[in-house]
């Protein structure tokens, strides 16, 4: 059994490599359609959370897909829930996110995961050593909130080429040009150093992908945070100027603008340092991730953008970054204050 589902596996991998985005999940994801599902996407949107979550609670129970697979992508996003949830008991909280059963429950992706394509791979992503094969599927899918945080976990854990890999991936460049860069300049003394062999198989397919990722400019090095060497915080503790420099850079993606029109709310006088500053604190990816849906096959992120819940989950996500607030102080007082809910 264990063997049928590995080659299943290395099916489906293959049909998201050559077909691309979708193509091995080109079906809509049961569950989609169901009126009940469909009111509860708009509850959620409205910042409805508790009726909604209810909701997809009893859909999910009720063995609906589609709420299962999002149930089972929020829970692990605290922001999302934690509002409704925190004040729940540990019961109350696993009726409504998880599946009944054992100490904690299950996690309703796993259970989605056994005939359902896109819950299997957010399932796998979560598994600490997860094959770049996984990442590969998740941007085929276009579930970039899920895929962009892989290169940096590959990265972390010492695989410089699966990162490349994952980062050159047909659906990843548009995000990861600023990322690859620096890197590819980088290799020959990586190699020197013993981080990976010449000889290695990876380096002629990464040396085949290059010519997708276009040439970085300066506003692809700001959105990543990327010179030709790290990044200190301390190298712009005092340094207005150079927050500015990388804010007014930041101020040109357009995918950041319902980024930056919560920061004019609070800080209109210095807009291009507080971006500047969150930034350089970004350790997860590109600020466009602030943007994206948590799970956009069944919420498209420009549908998140716009919606009622959009900018208060941008602030509990910021809040949720408590371990940040010792610094971004030190960098910017005004971005501070937003953060952390000071300024009203």
């Amino acid at each position: 059994m264990q063997k049928m589902q590995r080659v299943f596996r290395v099916i489906v991998a293959c049909f998201y490599l050559v077909f691309g985005v979708g193509a091995a999940y080109s079906e809509e994801m049961p569950g989609t359609n169901e009126p009940r599902f469909q009111a509860a996407i708009s509850d959620w949107l409205e910042g409805e959370d508790k009726s909604s979550l209810g909701s997809f609670a009893l859909l999910a129970r009720e063995g609906n897909r589609a709420a299962q697979v999002f149930l089972g992508q929020i829970e692990r996003r605290p922001w999302l829930h934690y509002h409704v949830t925190g004040s729940l008991s540990r019961e109350e909280r696993i009726a409504l996110l998880r599946k009944d059963g054992g100490l904690s429950g299950k996690s309703w992706l796993e259970i989605a995961a056994v005939d359902t394509p896109l819950a299997r791979e957010l399932f796998e992503a979560r598994k600490p050593y997860r094959d770049t094969r996984n990442a590969f599927a998740l941007f085929s899918l276009g579930e970039l909130s899920s895929a962009i945080p892989l290169i940096y976990t590959a990265w972390g854990r010492g695989g410089i080429l699966d990162a490349l890999e994952i980062a050159l991936h047909p659906n990843a460049v548009k995000y990861s040009s600023g990322f690859v860069q620096p890197k590819i300049y980088h290799l020959p003394s990586m190699a020197r150093m013993g981080w990976f062999s010449l000889d290695d198989p990876r380096l002629p397919r990464i040396q085949e992908k290059l010519h997708l990722v276009p040439a970085i400019d300066r506003v692809g090095a700001a959105m990543w945070g990327e010179s030709e060497r790290p990044r200190d915080i301390r190298d712009y503790v005092g340094q207005p100027e150079k927050l500015e420099e990388i804010g007014s850079l930041l101020l040109q993606v357009e995918e950041l603008r319902p980024l930056v029109q919560y920061v004019r709310r609070y800080c209109p006088d210095d807009m291009a340092q507080v971006l500047g500053a969150l930034q350089i604190l970004e350790i997860d990816g590109p600020l466009t991730l602030l943007t994206l849906s948590p799970l956009e096959t069944l919420i498209p992120s420009p549908d998140y953008v716009k919606s009622a819940r959009f900018e208060p989950d941008l602030y509990r996500k910021f809040r949720h970054s408590e371990h940040h607030k010792i610094f971004l102080k030190r960098l910017n007082i005004c971005a501070n204050d937003m953060v952390f809910g000071l300024v009203k």
